[in-house]
């Protein structure tokens, strides 16, 4: 099925996008104006390209400077607006797009991410469309309706400056999106914007994306809320600081000692796989949770904590609905109806305006930060799950150890706060 999708997408040609090329500035006037609103800054138009999905949607990419962002011509909805600047003729006729995946190019019988280069399991790309056919969408006028009040919108609100501690980009210029509700210190998981920040460790061209998502949210609870989820031993085994002489925030959090690129079988994404008897696209958020239990046995932390999860599929929750009510991160998985591949990643905000998810996608590089159409990752009938866990309320916290470097000093969060490192 999937070879004759990309058989038809192959043969597919220009002169199908005509109806759409004569409203070329009006999604290009609308994105524009869509990007100011999600990063309070103006940005440059560069190019677009048409282009289409697997089972022939169609699409237009639009090129802002160092902004990207698709659109659905059909829905009108953006399907994701994210930091990746491709130049324009790397988008070419080989170029085609995949929710939830991104802009993809199919070589040699695989499907490859064309900014990672991971190689993306057919199964899950069958599946998932297997599952937008049984999916109405009943939103797709309300998104036209948005669409046309951005293209005729003349003034575009101040946006608060709270949480723009990312550096992104060339002179150190601050990039980052904001969206209505998102956790505390959400900067720090846009600050986890590569390999050795995220630990990332892969079997055969595909990451531990369950494991990278989890070994994340563990280290925001232990740099943010209260240690006690990793022993001293731990701390010195799996993490390290630079010297950071800058006071730049961007070169002060811990990274990983091991991960792909360095002894990965020592790293803490490895040892929750292990943990977990070297169990891969997990099927069940309870599996999860599992994990973690294990990697917290006997400490004291395990039993001041709280969690939640949903099924795997006819969910009556929303993976934002957890975050909205604790002010936590969710980790959200898509998982393919024959329940044998998936890809995890982390949400740490929402818009409640746009329905936008604002995720790290485990991937490093420009992943740290993507906004992405909910509509396309969640709904009642899709293969997945939510997972997600807090300390009680009321439970004691354990002082927070270092997990920062400035001027050349460990320290933890509170310090750094006192001292004015850090101002969020």
């Amino acid at each position: 099925m999937l070879d004759q999708l990309v058989l038809q997408f192959e043969q597919l040609t220009k002169q199908e996008f005509n109806q759409e090329k004569e409203r070329v500035n009006y999604f290009i006037e609308s994105a524009k104006k869509e990007i100011e609103i999600s990063i309070g800054q103006k940005r440059r138009y560069k190019f677009h390209k048409f282009i289409t999905g697997l089972n022939l949607e169609k699409y237009i990419f639009i090129q802002f400077e160092k902004v990207s962002i698709v659109i659905n011509l059909n829905t009108e909805e953006s399907e994701e607006i994210n930091f990746i600047s491709y130049k324009e003729d790397e988008i070419n006729e080989k170029v085609f797009y995949i929710p939830i995946f991104g802009l993809c190019i199919y070589e040699e019988g695989q499907i490859i991410n064309l900014e990672t280069k991971e190689i993306i399991n057919k199964g899950i790309i069958s599946k998932y469309y297997e599952n937008l056919h049984n999916k109405t969408n009943n939103n797709t006028l309300n998104f036209r309706e948005e669409r046309l009040k951005m293209f005729k919108l003349e003034k575009i609100s101040s946006r608060s400056s709270e949480n723009n501690s990312i550096n992104v980009g060339e002179n150190n210029e601050i990039l980052n999106f904001k969206v209505s509700n998102e956790v505390p210190h959400s900067w720090w998981f846009k600050q986890k914007n590569s390999w050795n920040k995220i630990g990332y460790t892969q079997l055969e061209n595909a990451g531990l994306c369950e494991y990278i998502a989890l070994a994340m949210m563990i280290e925001y609870m232990e740099t943010f809320v209260s240690s006690g989820f990793f022993s001293n031993s731990e701390l010195e085994k799996y993490f390290s600081r630079n010297t950071n002489t800058s006071y730049n925030i961007e070169n002060a959090i811990s990274f990983y000692k091991n991960y792909e690129n360095n002894n990965k079988i020592d790293s803490l994404v490895f040892n929750l796989y292990k943990l977990n008897d070297k169990k891969i696209n997990l099927k069940y958020a309870s599996e999860v949770h599992d994990t973690l239990m294990k990697f917290l046995k006997n400490k004291s932390i395990q039993n001041k904590l709280e969690w939640d999860w949903s099924n795997s599929w006819m969910h009556p929750s929303n993976p934002e609905d957890y975050l909205l009510k604790h002010n936590v991160p969710v980790m959200l998985s898509f998982v393919s109806s024959n329940l044998m591949s998936g890809h995890n990643i982390v949400v740490y905000g929402y818009d409640k305006k746009s329905g936008k998810l604002l995720a790290n996608y485990g991937w490093g590089n420009n992943y740290s930060q993507r906004l992405l159409s909910r509509n396309s990752v969640w709904n009642f009938w899709s293969f997945g799950y939510w997972y997600a866990f807090k300390l009680r309320e009321n439970s004691h916290k354990e002082e927070l150890k270092p997990m920062f470097n400035f001027g050349g000093k460990d320290m933890s969060y509170k310090e750094a706060k006192e001292k004015g490192y850090i101002n969020d």
